[in-house]
Order: C-alpha cells, then structure tokens, then sequence
C-alpha cells in the first residue's frame, strides 16, 4: 500500500483528480445561476436544517449548495444527535426533523460531528469531509481497479466512474461517499480471501446504509467456500453484525422500539408489498413515466435495466465473488421500495465498469469519458440549484 500511494503514477493521478474537483467547483461556482433555482423543489420536497440563503435574498454559497435534500438530516443528527421518544412523525411538515432522523443511519453523522471538533462551522466541515472521502474513494477504488483488472483497463475504469453524471454525489456531503469506500474495501478484501478485514468494512456499511445488510450472505458463503471452520464463520458474521446490533438496542433504548429505524420509514418512502413490485410496475409502464422524478421515473428503471443486463452478460468477467457482491447490491434497494433515487445507489455497482472498460477502448472510450464529463457538468447545474437528482 505504501508503495502504491507514493508511486510515481498515483501521485499524477491525485494531482488530475484533485484539479477536475476544483474544475467541477469552479464550474459550479462560476455557472450555477445558468439553471433556475428550484423554489418549488425547495419549499415543498425537502426538509431543511440549515437555510440557502437564496431563500433570503443573499448571494450563492457554494459550500450551502451543495447541502442538499438527505444532506439536511444528516447535519441535523451531527448538530443535535437523535431525539429520545420523539413525537408521532410528520413528514409533511417541512419544519420538523425530529422521528425521522432515525430513518438515516449513524455513521455518516458521526463522521461529520468529528469533523466538527476541528473544523467549524459544520456546512465547512461537512465540505472538507465530502473532499476528504472522495480523495480517498478515488485512491481506494483505483486501488481495487488495478488490482482486479490490470493496469490499463484499471486506469480507464477509474476516470471514467469519477466522471460518471451519478458521482455528483461522492462531491456533495451524501453517505454514499463513505458507503462506497467501505464496499470497495469490502470487496477488495473479499477477492483476497481476507475474510475479518472484509467483515470490519462490511459492519461499518452495515450503519450507513440499510443496502449491504445481505452481503451477510456473501460473507458466510465465502467463508465456507473458502474451508473456514464453523467457529471461524460464526465469528465473522458476529463482526459484521456487531454494529447493528449496537443500532438496534440504541433504537430501543431512545424510543422504546428496536426498529423503530424501520417503521419510521413508511411516512416518507413507498414501498411494496412483494420484492421487486414497484421495479416491475415501472417497467410495465415506462413510456407513461415522467423522463425524471421522486418515486417513478424513466432514468431510474433504465439505470436499473442496465445494470441487471450488465450484471447478467459480465458475470464471468468479475472475479469471484463479486457477481454475487454486486447482484446483491443491485435487488436490495428494489426489493423493499420503488426506484426512487436508485441511479445513487447505483454507485455501488461500480465492478461493472471495471468489466465495461475492458469492452471500451479506443476513440469509444475516448468518446463515452468526454460525454460523461459533459453531463457531469450539467447535472452538476441542477443539483445545486435543488432539482431532483436521486
């Protein structure tokens, strides 16, 4: 690792990496009043902790902008933490952030309030944190890239994801940044049959995100494909769970219901009544739905789409187990709810673009990386400015 870090070439590349993020900063900065400000976005679909100060007439602040939508709880929880025995939630009412805090998991939250002790105000610390992950997401994933796919292909794979239209929220303060390094490594670690250190990363994901509950699965699987004993297995699966345990008896202890993170989830998320139900629907109806919105829309059935297809034509091309890792990572969220913000979760099938690059080469790739970063920029645009995204 440490030669990895100070080599010649990662150097080069953190150096470019670091100047497309103040290219995209810059950009944002300079360009943000090109797109309409979403004041209906703004007033009536999200919650706020901390104001835009648009609303009041002051100037852009690119640091507020990019606080956006789930943003807003998690600074919340990093200011004031979860309230204990909180009233009866009321999703609607736009002013209270109270029982629905614990519909977002406690990670993320931790990470910004630690980055409070040192760095202040928190819109500041949430963006030096949102710059630190990233940096570290794109060494980690590289990293990952290289190491299962080869130098040139791992390279491409790497520019090319962090240009993706989607990794708009890896430069935002979204979870999705700390859940995608912890999936990488989980990964990586799973690959090198390195099953304890998988099983720390995997019980970190476990608290940002509801999505990595059935690696569990993966886990075990391995473990036992792999010839560990009964105790070994029983051991990994403890690490990996410890943590959500921990989160669960919290829940209890504040509220007096062990899921309670559970059941405050139906006053602000549809779900199904069977696995799968809302994808399908989506997909029986796709031409009557609108290009882009909350809980139905053409681009997250079509992310969804792409991503099964691709999952099932590259299987053989991912090394082992990640098929099985990332065909996990794909149903999970269309399992329990509709395709609302599924392109976001759609980040942690990034093996399948290690696979697709192996398939781009050329002016192709050339081609599909300059149009990626094009859309970059104008998704970008929209994001700050309170359009609906994922």
């Amino acid at each position: 690792m440490y030669r990895y870090l100070f080599s010649r070439s990662t150097l080069i590349a953190t150096g470019i990496f670091s100047l497309i993020l103040c290219l995209l900063y810059g950009w944002m900065q300079l360009a943000h009043a090109r797109v309409p400000f979403h004041t209906l976005n703004y007033v009536f679909n999200a919650h706020h902790f901390m104001a835009d100060p648009r609303m009041s007439g002051h100037h852009f602040s690119l640091v507020d902008s990019l606080d956006q939508y789930d943003v807003q709880w998690y600074m919340r929880i990093a200011a004031g933490g979860y309230p204990t025995h909180p009233a009866s939630p009321d999703f609607q009412n736009r002013a209270q952030m109270q029982a629905v805090t614990y519909a977002f998991f406690p990670l993320y939250p931790l990470v910004l309030k630690a980055a409070t002790l040192v760095i202040h105000p928190l819109p500041v610390a949430a963006f030096v944190t949102t710059l630190s992950l990233a940096l570290l997401t794109f060494l980690s994933l590289r990293f990952a890239f290289l190491s299962w796919f080869g130098q040139k292909v791992g390279q491409r794979a790497t520019w090319l994801f962090f240009l993706l239209p989607i990794s708009i929220f890896l430069y935002a303060p979204y979870s999705d940044s700390l859940r995608l390094l912890l999936l990488v490594w989980f990964s990586y670690f799973l690959t090198k049959k390195r099953l304890y250190l998988a099983a720390l990363f995997l019980a970190c994901a476990n608290i940002v995100s509801g999505t990595s509950w059935l690696l569990l699965v993966v886990l075990v699987y391995w473990a036992y494909k792999n010839g560990l004993k009964r105790t070994q297995i029983l051991l990994l699966f403890s690490i990996a769970l410890i943590p959500l345990v921990l989160w669960v008896l919290f829940n209890w202890y504040q509220t007096g219901d062990m899921l309670f993170f559970l059941h405050v989830r139906q006053f602000g998320w549809a779900y199904g009544m069977f696995p799968f139900l809302p994808f399908l629907t989506s997909i029986s109806v796709f031409f009557a739905l609108p290009l882009h919105s909350f809980h139905f829309s053409q681009l997250d059935t079509l992310v969804g789409l792409v991503g099964l297809i691709g999952l099932l034509v590259w299987w053989k091309n991912l090394p082992e187990p990640l098929g099985l890792t990332t065909l996990i990572l794909w149903a999970t969220p269309l399992m329990v709810s509709d395709t609302m913000s599924y392109m976001r979760y759609s980040l942690a099938l990034f093996p399948l673009i290690g696979v697709a690059c192996q398939k781009l080469t050329g002016w192709k790739y050339v081609l599909t990386l300059l149009f990626s970063g094009l859309f970059l920029g104008i998704v970008s645009l929209l994001f700050i400015n309170w359009w609906w995204i994922g």
